[in-house]
């Protein structure tokens, strides 16, 4: 089994077989979700009938792979509302008097006269120029 594994492991440009441990080691050191359903496919496929693998392991490997999954699409959704709650934020300054720090250092300040959001990311507009949302420092309420 170890060398039906070693095999679908060697198959790919990204991984390599180093200290004779046969355990597999991604360049960057992780494995997706792929690689994981690889090698469960081929533990299954590659095992000794005489000794078939437990059950009770194979319930906790499969439930760490759904784990996993639910892992990455909780961090999915918590980066849309983080998104979200930034894009809120900018639009809530227009026609606010927002104080900044430019690329020199310099604090200027301005009123915010429109938001644009470029891939998620939401920058102010003040007097043409655009300015970084987390480059702000203060922003005042609009005069009467």
């Amino acid at each position: 089994m170890t060398d039906a594994i070693s095999s679908i492991v060697s198959n790919s440009n990204a991984y390599a077989i180093g200290d004779g441990s046969g355990v597999a080691k991604k360049e960057n050191s992780n494995l997706g979700k792929d690689d994981f359903l690889k090698l469960l496919v081929a533990q299954l496929k590659y095992q000794d009938p005489d000794k078939p693998t437990d059950s009770s392991q194979f319930m906790a490997q499969t439930a760490q792979f759904t784990l996993v999954e639910k892992f990455e699409d909780v961090a999915k959704s918590q980066a849309e509302i983080l998104n979200a709650s930034r894009a809120q934020s900018a639009t809530s300054m227009v026609g606010h008097k927002v104080t900044w720090t430019d690329l020199a250092g310099k604090s200027q300040s301005g009123v915010v006269d429109a938001v644009s959001i470029t891939a998620g990311v939401p920058s102010l507009s003040v007097g043409g120029q655009s300015v970084s949302l987390d480059s702000v420092n203060r922003i005042e309420n609009p005069t009467a």
